[in-house]
């Protein structure tokens, strides 16, 4: 148990402490490939083979094992594998070598070869263990039980469209742009295969470098192919297509070759590392989210503030749910009952939770109302007076009381039976103005059935009944009386 945890720590501290550099591979030490992936409704599943090589046998199922390291910005999980029986033997062994022994270890090809035959591994994951919104880059790592040791190395799968299943909402990629990829040539001697299988003819070329190794071409170690154009997998290989030039340079006693446009030519991955866009597994959630539009930042006066809706200043809508205007809320409320600015932080959120903020600025200004006139109908006898600003009032909520302002349009004629619109007009400081029209009844006294009637020769109206509301008014009779041409007018216009 002890040395389970050393293990993992030392494991932990060595993954952990690794610069930060872009992703690349180092297959001359860990020749590894990715063969297949595929993402069902409950898992990914990654398999490939790959090993340390020029250190032992891997012959069997424990000499050593895998793990795959996948580490996001806020997660990190690992999967392991056992090995299983892929044989990498003939492609790794240099021809005419021997066989290394069992106790040898850390044998370069040249001097023997090592069995490469359980070098793959295959990782189950669940799709349950990766956390939403994630993008996760891949590691893998051999563990070497014989001699203690663990390497790491990017895991690079060069295809062309990423590899997607969808759950729900949620939809899950691997990819590993093969576009994107550069190879880079890991070994001296690799041959340039007309066809991606171990068995392929090598293409020739029309001069000698060197007897042993004839017209062959290889590849020049260390050249970079900048554009992969194809991938093919032969058992359990993995090849691909880049473009060679016409033209060979004398190397090391062999033709080699570099990146150029005349041929196609093949390259199993075992030879090459890769740098680039390494595989990544992302999980999406495809769910967007809401968003809230301002229609208007308004400016309104403190006499609107008391039916103030933010809501006909805004428009929110979902791609799943559509419009979600009547859903957002205010993050605080705010008192915008005073002159001012104000920022009003607004939220809604769609049927999964997603939610999205914006910010309202809402301008109150002063308000101005116009003055409030205070005047009712009247209802009159005839011939009672009638003072056209008796009991009528002007208030103004800003300036108090404008009574003084009042002007009225309208003739009221007491003496005639009959109704009298008679218009007033206010304002207040701002010149504000309002009017209110009030209508004057004059109707006739129901006492008037009862008259005086004089029985005196040198009395008014003898023999004449007097009307009841001229009883109070002698005085103004008599100085009519005083008056014929004004009597007279007035007989007229009764």
């Amino acid at each position: 148990m002890k040395k389970t945890f050393l293990l993992f720590l030392f494991t932990f501290m060595i993954l952990f402490s690794l610069p930060v550099k872009a992703s690349s591979t180092d297959k001359k030490n860990f020749p590894f490939e990715i063969t297949s992936v595929k993402i069902t409704n409950t898992s990914i599943k990654i398999e490939g083979w790959g090993m340390a090589v020029n250190s032992h046998h891997y012959n069997s199922t424990t000499t050593h094992d895998y793990s795959l390291i996948l580490t996001s910005d806020h997660d990190q999980v690992t999967f392991h594998s056992e090995p299983l029986y892929n044989s990498q033997t003939n492609t790794m062994r240099v021809l005419n070598v021997r066989k290394c022994n069992a106790n040898e270890f850390y044998k370069q090809g040249g001097t023997c070869y090592y069995n490469y035959d359980y070098v793959g591994f295959s990782f189950e994951i669940p799709l349950r263990n990766l956390k939403i919104d994630e993008i996760y880059e891949a590691k893998l790592a051999v563990h070497s039980n014989i001699l203690g040791f663990t390497k790491y190395t990017d895991v690079f799968y060069p295809i062309l469209t990423p590899v997607i299943q969808k759950k729900g909402k949620i939809e899950y990629q691997v990819s590993s742009n093969l576009y994107e990829t550069q190879l880079t040539i890991a070994d001296y001697a690799v041959f340039e295969r007309i066809q991606p299988a171990k068995n392929s003819k090598i293409r020739q070329t029309s001069t000698l470098c060197n007897a042993i190794y004839g017209y062959n071409r290889f590849f020049d170690e260390g050249s970079v192919y900048t554009h992969v154009y194809d991938r093919y997998v032969n058992e359990s290989t993995v090849y691909y297509k880049v473009k060679t030039g016409a033209a060979t340079v004398c190397k090391l006693g062999r033709n080699v070759v570099s990146e150029g446009t005349t041929y196609d030519s093949w390259i199993a991955g075992n030879w090459v590392d890769f740098s680039g866009e390494a595989l990544k597994i992302k999980v999406i959630d495809t769910n967007q989210p809401p968003v809230i539009d301002i229609l208007e930042h308004p400016t309104i006066t403190t006499l609107q503030t008391d039916d103030f809706n933010f809501k006909n200043y805004i428009k929110a809508s979902d791609p799943e749910d559509g419009l979600l205007t009547n859903k957002v809320t205010l993050v605080q409320q705010v008192d915008i009952s005073k002159p001012g600015e104000y920022d009003l932080l607004l939220q809604v959120k769609d049927q999964d939770g997603k939610k999205a903020e914006n910010t309202l600025h809402v301008t109150v200004v002063e308000g101005n109302t116009p003055p409030v006139i205070s005047a009712e109908d009247v209802t009159l006898y005839q011939y009672d007076e009638f003072n056209y600003l008796t009991n009528v009032s002007a208030y103004d909520k800003q300036d108090g009381d404008v009574s003084s302002t009042l002007t009225y349009q309208g003739v009221v004629n007491t003496s005639k039976l009959g109704q009298y619109e008679v218009t007033y007009t206010a304002h207040d400081s701002k010149n504000l103005y309002t009017s209110k029209t009030i209508v004057v009844q004059v109707i006739r006294n129901p006492k008037e059935k009862l008259r005086y009637i004089s029985t005196k020769e040198d009395l008014l109206f003898y023999k004449e009944a007097i009307p009841i509301n001229w009883t109070g008014s002698i005085q103004y009779l008599i100085e009519q009386l005083q008056s014929p041409k004004e009597f007279i007018k007035e007989r007229i216009q009764l």
